[in-house]
């Protein structure tokens, strides 16, 4: 018997939903426009998502919550991303970090990006990198996780993206 492809593809979704939605997103973008644009995308693909607009908020909400990815513009005054990603990591160096920026890439420091395996995504973000980004990083443990247990990390390899100029 033959599945057709339009209800194949409903279940598929359906369960990527469902996967998505164990997933808690901390966004951290000082620019209001880029935090609204980026959780709107993200809810409407299923994603939970807490956002603050520098990284002292980031840090307390971090405090009483327990996010299960963070991703952070690199450039904002008085903390950048990576400071951030630095702190929120220092107690959980499992923690997925997508750094997005819309600097140059020569100034982006693409080696601690590697050394660390943190995703990055230029700006402007295309969105099917974003959402690819995302769930490569995150759906690895969300989709392995046993009913009653606490999350775990898969052995999946954190992927990390850099463009070039």
């Amino acid at each position: 018997m033959t599945i057709p492809h339009s209800l194949t593809h409903t279940k598929v979704t359906h369960s990527l939903r469902n996967a998505r939605a164990t997933v808690t997103i901390l966004l951290v973008d000082d620019n209001h426009l880029v935090r609204e644009l980026t959780k709107t995308l993200l809810r409407q693909v299923g994603y939970a998502v807490a956002e603050a607009s520098n990284g002292q908020s980031a840090i307390q909400q971090a405090q009483t919550r327990r996010y299960d990815m963070l991703i952070t513009d690199l450039e904002m005054p008085e903390m950048d991303g990576f400071e951030l990603a630095r702190h929120l990591t220092k107690d959980r160096a499992a923690l997925p970090v997508l750094v997005l920026s819309g600097a140059l890439p020569n100034v982006v420091p693409l080696q601690e990006l590697q050394k660390r395996r943190w995703a990055f995504l230029p700006k402007p973000v295309d969105r099917k990198e974003l959402i690819r980004t995302i769930d490569n990083n995150c759906l690895g443990w969300a989709l392995h996780t046993q009913p009653g247990s606490s999350p775990q990390r898969s052995k999946l390899p954190i992927e990390t993206m850099t463009t070039t100029v």
